[in-house]
């Protein structure tokens, strides 16, 4: 009798994971491939990170359903690694894994059969499946061969061209190899100017933008003013990266900037460099944590650099200093900013502007509320005031407000603002101005929960 009610209550539970989807094992990749030789299935790894989006909706939307799981837990040893963690960064690395999510397919001996990229519906994801348990893809045979030391132009060419599609991470290094079977001649012709202009192809550090670096003048008779497409897709993604919405997981270090700085400077008269050193500057300061020096050197690049430019730093500049700086420092930033909107020639462009320095001018009022602790009558001005605006003046001001009372409120003052965002939902009409408070909302809670 044990042992039928034991057999009762395994089969009950396989029932249940089966129902419940796609069953992905905690295991390491070196046990998934001997369970797949095992058990003669494929792998299947859902490559993601912990803040891609999409990813998440395949484990909510995707993942749990039963045609999907039905498949998948008779075709594969499913596994899923974080790419920024543990093996991951070496399975990343080794699968030339560069967006999110990537899913792979592999034989048991971990030779990649097939490989797709972003969220799927269940349909998709079904159809993607059979195509690679089926046959091996182009791209998996591809890979195989240059595994096996294939080199020759023609095939490194078509190789760099697919590993494009997947945005693959040794692009530089194929790029590389591709370089070495050219002749000098070639490397000038426009057919090849990519290997050394591309941001995929010759990002900072790679052995191209080191061989660009070193024959500037040569590419510059040939190539002319697009060299200055080559200099700016190398150093940017770096700057960008520091002064961009993920700026507080980014790792460059001052040093690194400092010698940046260096390079930039060696580069002939030519090279336009004003707006690059500026953005090294600017990314120097945030990385001091200098918000003063941060608006200084913004005031002294801004009097050279582009229009297009100026505005896309002061758009960055301004989401820092929301977080980073004190009530003077934004009073002192809005100020600027009115100053250079005065100058520009674009009526967009000063319209953008603007609404920068009206939302500071907006956190400004709330800081000054979050330390006067009277919170209660803000809300009421608040209200009062929100009668006169229309639906994107109402959004405006709660995303301006939430940015301060999230950071500096106390939890009273928070819950309470809450509370007012939370009768805004259903007094604005447009879906966008609903999910606008809303993500507001979510976020205060979060910032509520530390």
């Amino acid at each position: 009798m044990k042992k039928f009610l034991l057999t009762v209550v395994a089969l009950w539970i396989g029932m249940f994971v089966f129902a419940q989807g796609v069953n992905f094992q905690n295991i390491t990749f070196k046990e998934a491939l001997e369970k797949a030789k095992k058990e003669n299935k494929f792998v299947f790894i859902d490559c993601y990170t912990s803040w891609c989006g999409p990813c998440k909706r395949m484990v909510a939307e995707v993942f749990p359903n039963e045609q999907v799981g039905k498949y998948f837990n008779e075709k594969f040893i499913s596994v899923k690694y974080d790419m920024e963690k543990g093996e991951g960064v070496d399975l990343r690395n080794c699968y030339g894994v560069g967006l999110y999510p990537t899913f792979l397919i592999l034989d048991n001996q971990g030779k990649m059969r097939y490989k797709f990229i972003g969220f799927c519906t269940p349909e998709d994801l079904l159809k993607h499946a059979e195509k690679g348990t089926s046959f091996v893809s182009d791209y998996a045979e591809m890979e195989a061969r240059y595994q096996a030391g294939e080199r020759d132009k023609v095939f490194l060419k078509e190789i760099l061209r697919q590993m494009k599609g997947y945005n693959d991470p040794r692009m530089p290094e194929v790029a590389a190899e591709l370089s070495k079977t050219l002749t000098e001649e070639e490397k000038m012709s426009p057919e090849y100017w990519y290997l050394y202009s591309s941001r995929e192809t010759a990002p900072r550090n790679s052995d191209n933008f080191k061989y660009l670096l070193e024959h500037c003048d040569k590419f510059h008779q040939f190539i002319g003013e697009k060299i200055n497409v080559a200099v700016y897709n190398a150093y940017m993604p770096t700057l960008v990266a520091i002064t961009g919405m993920r700026r507080k997981k980014d790792t460059t270090s001052l040093v690194t900037l400092n010698q940046m700085e260096k390079e930039m400077k060696l580069w002939p008269e030519y090279i336009e460099k004003d707006a690059i050193l500026l953005e090294i500057a600017v990314c120097q300061a945030v990385k001091k944590n200098d918000m003063d020096e941060l608006i200084a050197v913004c005031d002294n690049g801004f009097r050279t650099c582009d229009e297009a430019f100026m505005v896309s730093c002061i758009g960055s500049v301004s989401g820092i200093l929301a977080e980073e700086g004190s009530i003077k420092q934004k009073e002192t930033w809005a100020d600027l900013c009115e100053k250079y909107a005065s100058k520009v020639e674009r009526g967009i462009s000063r319209e953008t502007i603007n609404l920068n320095v009206d939302r500071i001018r907006k956190q400004c009022e709330a800081h000054r509320v979050i330390e006067k602790n009277d919170i209660d009558e803000f809300v009421k001005k608040c209200d009062k005031q929100f009668s006169t605006y229309d639906e994107s003046e109402i959004v405006s001001c709660i995303q301006a407000f939430s940015t301060v009372v999230g950071q500096k409120g106390t939890k009273a003052q928070k819950e309470i603002w809450i509370a007012f965002c939370e009768t805004y939902v259903d007094k604005v009409n447009e879906k966008a101005s609903k999910d606008a408070i809303a993500y507001c909302i979510k976020w205060l809670n979060v910032m509520l929960s530390k």
